[in-house]
């Protein structure tokens, strides 16, 4: 994409104008504003269509401002989670309102519940990756004071929070590929057909499912632990450049 038409809300200063027209437009998933004014209760599809709309928008915002590839690896996380989420989710609703004898009418509605909170999903995901990459941390460091440094702390542990947090949106996309390697078919392991011929292949289906979320955690733990030490060096090296300079 042609960068003279890149928004760059990135570079947009002062901080705080940045900071605000980003909340202002990720405030639709948090309060609901200003999507509630035009919901219905009446008609569940304006509603998935309403929020289908919106993610559109937040798609082009993010293109716009980052490319295509940077967009493409936000929505490969959003789409994998959210439909993990969403089809774990729809499975236990249907089988609690199968047994509660559910009407047909009901099962549609959660049905759309859920194709309404995937769609919110891969929008507010690819956003919050957005967000948090939008602000430096090394230029908000640079812009303090050091001969108070004491009054700072607090900064700077907010500003060592916010670095870690890009570095685990970083890592999170990156373990996709790791992810790939052992289940080619992203959402069932590579054994799946070995599974479907025993009889309890839906029992070690279920166990396999548990012990990739359990891996997946433990993952993500320790790859955002990992970096902390990393990090404060980092920002030790920022500090002390600043107070030498």
């Amino acid at each position: 994409m042609n960068k003279k038409y890149q928004l760059h809300v990135a570079k947009v200063k002062p901080v705080w104008l940045r900071f605000l027209i980003l909340v202002i437009i990720g405030l639709p998933p948090i309060t609901g504003w200003p999507l509630t004014l035009f919901a219905t209760a009446k008609d569940p599809l304006h509603n998935l269509f309403m929020w289908l709309s919106y993610g559109c928008f937040i798609w082009l915002f993010i293109l716009l401002n980052t490319g295509f590839k940077k967009l493409l690896s936000y929505l490969s996380f959003a789409f994998l989670l959210a439909l993990i989420t969403c089809l774990v989710g729809a499975g236990i609703r249907n089988l609690i309102g199968f047994i509660q004898g559910a009407s047909r009418q009901d099962m549609t509605l959660v049905s759309i519940r859920m194709l309404s909170l995937f769609i919110c999903m891969v929008s507010v995901i690819p956003y919050s990756l957005f967000f948090i990459n939008c602000f430096s941390v090394s230029s908000f460091i640079s812009r303090l004071d050091f001969s108070t440094v004491k009054n700072h702390r607090t900064k700077i542990h907010l500003a060592l929070a916010l670095r870690v947090f890009q570095h685990v949106g970083d890592v999170t996309i990156s373990l996709l590929d790791v992810w790939r390697e052992e289940n080619p078919k992203m959402i069932s392991p590579r054994f799946s057909d070995e599974l479907w011929e025993s009889r309890l292949s839906p029992l070690a289906w279920l166990n396999w499912m548990r012990n990739s979320a359990v891996t997946w955690c433990l993952a993500m733990i320790m790859h955002t632990f990992e970096a902390i030490p990393y990090l404060t060096e980092e920002m030790k090296n920022i500090i002390n450049f600043r107070e030498n300079r």
